[in-house]
């Protein structure tokens, strides 16, 4: 599933920025319940969805910087990531796996 939030104009394809709505694309937009609930760990869903939020985006941020530092050099990689909403991220990638619960349901 490629996630493509058209219906928000604001930023770039309904993100804050290129950089998050590329990081979106390229490394969460297919992947199914059973890797998001890897991703995200120990996310406490009975907390306030500001508080899942924020706990999300570390394991996000994370599993990013993993995997882009297999792909280029250290200084461009900063120049990058420093620009990505790893909260919008997180928000976007509970809300998918929300979806994925509903529809199982």
């Amino acid at each position: 599933m490629v996630v493509d939030k058209n219906d928000n104009n604001e930023g770039y394809r309904g993100y804050v920025n290129y950089e998050t709505w590329r990081v979106m694309s390229d490394y969460f937009g297919d992947m199914d319940l059973n890797e998001l609930d890897m991703l995200l760990g120990n996310v406490d869903y009975d907390k306030t969805l500001d508080q899942r939020i924020f706990s999300a985006s570390i394991p996000i941020e994370s599993y990013v910087d993993e995997m882009l530092d297999e792909k280029a050099p250290r200084y461009i990689l900063e120049s990058f990531t420093n620009n990505v909403d790893y909260y919008e991220l997180a928000a976007t990638i509970l809300e998918q796996r929300q979806e994925f619960l509903d529809y199982e349901e």
